[in-house]
């Protein structure tokens, strides 16, 4: 039940990120972008407790340099 939790927060939280960053660059309203980081901090928790999902925590780790720290 916790891994099926996780892959909803994942697909959720990322769908989230990108409504955001739509709303800011064509609705011009920037108001959202501070949500973002919250959102991919989510989604880097749920994956992290999804090891059979190491394949696209390692690919978005390519777009979220701050995972790499």
């Amino acid at each position: 039940m916790r891994a099926e939790f996780d892959l909803v927060t994942c697909q959720r939280k990322l769908k989230d990120a990108g409504r955001f960053v739509y709303i800011d660059r064509v609705k011009k309203n920037p108001h959202f972008l501070k949500y973002i980081p919250a959102s991919l901090g989510y989604v880097k928790q749920a994956l992290e407790r999804l090891p059979e999902h190491a394949s696209l925590y390692e690919m978005l780790k390519r777009y979220v340099p701050e995972w790499n720290q």
